[in-house]
């Protein structure tokens, strides 16, 4: 009985922490919808960004601004691709390196 228990527990748990990260990526969502709403390009729909380069490799783009966590809970990444800074400036985004 008692690893029944620790089973169902287990399960409760994985259950909580999935819903918490689908909460998590439904607010970033929401941060970004809300600055696309803005008008003009004001200093909500600008994003900083720096840009990394490891090893001589590509040049990695890390955004400095506030939509930094929204835009890492949405990406799942710390950097973003060139898919993802085509689909900003897409949305209305303005990009502006440090």
């Amino acid at each position: 009985m008692l690893s029944i228990s620790s089973q169902i527990i287990k399960l409760a748990i994985q259950s909580n922490e999935e819903m918490r990260e689908g909460h998590i990526k439904e607010v970033a969502s929401q941060e970004l919808f809300r600055s696309l709403m803005g008008q003009g390009s004001g200093p909500e729909k600008v994003i900083t960004y720096m840009t990394k380069s490891h090893y001589g490799g590509t040049e990695l783009v890390y955004v400095t601004s506030k939509h930094k966590e929204p835009l890492s809970t949405l990406t799942n990444s710390k950097t973003l691709s060139s898919r993802h800074v085509e689909a900003l400036k897409d949305l209305g985004f303005e990009l502006k390196k440090e």
